[in-house]
């Protein structure tokens, strides 16, 4: 009888380690599995910002760089080793980032359409800035989001606009004042 006993702890045990066992391989294949979710996530996440003309930067609460994307890196002139190094230290005197960053730390909102001209290389680019905070699902702040786009082209396209209506409007002008002159000249011709 006492072998018996002896026999049933073992199988208890045994049955105990067993389940405990499987246990520990199903949470390992889950673990593996949303690791697995998780880069490919990443990875989505990424391409989406590779992909995308506008510069994207974000930073952390203290003003570090947590990413940046390809656009943003050909914009700013500058190399993917500045993750993790403060923003002030990839912000040229003639793009303010920094201040970008401090406004929407600082008051908590958006900071929309900042233009500024840059110089590269011999070619004057217009660049327009904007700053949003960046939150996790409950509402606290990790940091901001700094968007750079090239408009150089499309300030290019309205002055020429603008250049189009001036000179329609001159037009119009010079043909009223044609009809103008030629009214009294006309009379003045049938007089003669």
């Amino acid at each position: 009888q006492e072998v018996a006993l002896q026999l049933a702890a073992g199988l208890v045990v045994f049955t105990i380690l067993a389940v405990c066992m499987a246990a520990i391989w199903w949470l390992r294949r889950r673990y593996l599995a949303s690791q697995r979710s998780l880069r490919q996530v990443k990875m989505l996440a990424h391409d989406i910002l590779a992909s995308m003309d506008r510069g994207v930067v974000t930073t952390n609460r203290e003003g570090v760089i947590t990413s940046i994307n390809s656009a943003a890196i050909a914009l700013l002139e500058v190399d993917f080793e500045c993750v993790g190094r403060p923003l002030a230290s990839i912000s040229p005197p003639d793009v303010p980032l920094v201040e970008a960053y401090q406004e929407v730390a600082g008051k908590q909102v958006a900071v929309r359409d900042r233009d500024f001209n840059v110089d590269r290389a011999g070619r004057v680019l217009r660049l327009r800035v904007d700053g949003h905070v960046l939150k996790d699902p409950e509402g606290t702040s990790l940091g901001c989001v700094i968007h750079l786009r090239d408009v150089t082209e499309r300030m290019l396209m309205e002055e020429r606009m603008r250049r189009m209506e001036r000179f329609l409007s001159l037009a119009t002008l010079a043909s009223g004042l044609h009809h103008e002159i030629k009214n009294p000249l006309t009379a003045l011709s049938i007089h003669i």
